[in-house]
């Protein structure tokens, strides 16, 4: 995958959204992690890419890493680590962990919904 640019990323995912095991944040770019073990670097700030993935099945855990929630293999709370399938370990949030605790109970993830933090706080 030569020149891999926004637009072949946006096609990529449209067609192919499992094969993108997490995304990883590295300055002005990011670099994109595929389930072959290889991975592409774009020059896009993660957020672009949060946004293009948003209805998709895939999970902002931490302020550099987006992971896709279909090739999590197991989550260490207690370190913050979780752990993916092409051997991969990225990040997890404190303030992320209680949304993805709901999303893996759940199984889904619901295109659209806020998951942000106030969504899972208890009320007293």
């Amino acid at each position: 995958m030569k020149n891999f640019s926004i637009r072949s990323l946006q096609k990529y995912i449209a067609e192919t959204d499992n094969k993108i095991v997490c995304c990883e944040a590295d300055g002005r770019y990011t670099r994109v992690y595929f389930d072959d073990n290889k991975h592409e670097t774009i020059p896009a700030h993660l957020k672009v890419i949060e946004q293009l993935v948003k209805d998709k099945s895939f999970f902002r855990s931490h302020k550099s890493h987006i992971v896709n929630l279909k090739c999590i293999i197991g989550v260490n709370y207690n370190k913050g680590s979780i752990y993916l399938k092409n051997g991969y370990v990225a990040d997890i949030s404190r303030r992320k962990v209680t949304e993805l605790k709901y999303l893996r109970a759940n199984n889904k993830i619901i295109p659209g919904f806020d998951y942000s933090r106030k969504n899972f706080s208890r009320t007293k």
